[in-house]
């Protein structure tokens, strides 16, 4: 339960920034993944959570930083950083179904701004708060 009120926080404040000042700052990442870590050895230890079900959950954010770094910032790092923070606390499962719903949710922003010709093709649009989206439809509508 403490971790899902983590996420929300952590992803509420990256989306703050992120649509306010178009990028994260390095502190929260790391107070994220700190605390993403901290709390993960403590389910490890107390719980017996098997070593590969987290690293399971950390693959689809390390895969979203080595694509920021190949295509040189196109994908933004800190999307990476938060996605894994996501994998680690809640696991592969919700982490990927979240991922998942956030590509939805940023699609179908992108969809309603190239149309009608609001926006080109190339538009940089802030992920954080579609990761937030993708959160909120996650805990709300699938782990009940």
């Amino acid at each position: 339960m403490k971790e899902k009120w983590i996420i929300f926080l952590f992803l509420g404040v990256c989306s703050g920034q992120d649509l306010q000042e178009r990028q994260i700052s390095t502190a929260w990442l790391k107070f994220g993944m700190t605390a993403a870590v901290l709390i993960t050895v403590w389910n490890m230890v107390k719980n017996n959570i098997m070593w590969w079900e987290i690293s399971v959950g950390i693959l689809p954010g390390l895969l979203m930083m080595i694509y920021s770094k190949m295509t040189s910032g196109k994908l933004g790092e800190a999307d990476g950083w938060m996605v894994l923070v996501t994998g680690i606390l809640l696991g592969w499962r919700a982490g990927v179904t979240i991922l998942m719903l956030a590509c939805l949710a940023v699609c179908g922003m992108a969809m309603v701004l190239i149309i009608p010709g609001k926006a080109d093709r190339y538009i940089r649009l802030p992920f954080a708060p579609f990761l937030l989206t993708g959160f909120l439809v996650w805990e709300c509508f699938i782990a009940m």
